[in-house]
């Protein structure tokens, strides 16, 4: 959904037949934006248009995706689009609706631990983190998000190509799980951008 869509061509005008096939609660976010800045749930018709204006105010682009309840993991990837090395899985915890920007960023306002999945799903959440790493032609390190849902089947959330490297994100938590640290990490990270 695009800003010229929404006020030039009277695409809003489309928003409850929009609404009724995707069915109440939704995610509303910007397509190019970090941190979950401009992310709304949008429950009810009267919060659909505001979520819009909203999420416009961060980018031309708004994705509007079907809302998937189940845990929140993350997957670093490091490496070339056709060999990804995968980092342990993080899950994600916090008491918000969802991995926010106060989540992000303020120190205790999200868990962060290597989930605990049997050895099967845990290598299915990897597999779907690395081909969506290779799909999209990333190369040297990513972050793929996911949900893992309710019957175990691990959603897509987006894929970071420039995932944050704070001291509460899960990228030093997976690094710390694969037993590297964090400057380690850098290192090789470095040493990867600078051969291609």
């Amino acid at each position: 959904f695009n800003r010229e869509a929404f006020s030039e061509f009277g695409a809003a005008e489309s928003l409850d037949q929009l609404a009724e096939q995707l069915g109440f609660p939704f995610v509303l976010k910007p397509a190019r934006q970090g941190s979950s800045l401009g992310i709304k749930f949008v429950e009810t018709p009267e919060e659909f248009s505001p979520a819009i204006v909203g999420a416009l105010g961060y980018d031309d682009r708004v994705l509007i995706e079907r809302y998937v309840a189940g845990r929140e993991l993350a997957v670093t990837v490091l490496g070339p689009a056709d060999a990804p090395d995968v980092l342990p899985v993080i899950e994600i915890e916090t008491d918000e609706p969802f991995y926010s920007f106060r989540a992000h960023y303020d120190p205790g306002a999200a868990t962060m631990s290597e989930a605990e999945l049997p050895d099967e799903l845990r290598e299915r959440v990897e597999t779907v983190a690395a081909q969506a790493y290779s799909a999209a032609g990333c190369r040297d390190l990513g972050r793929v998000d996911l949900i893992l849902d309710d019957e175990s089947v691990p959603q897509i959330l987006e894929i970071n190509t420039i995932p944050g490297l704070t001291e509460t994100g899960p990228t030093r938590y997976a690094a710390q799980a694969a037993g590297m640290e964090f400057s380690d990490l850098i290192a090789r990270v470095i040493s990867r951008v600078t051969a291609t």
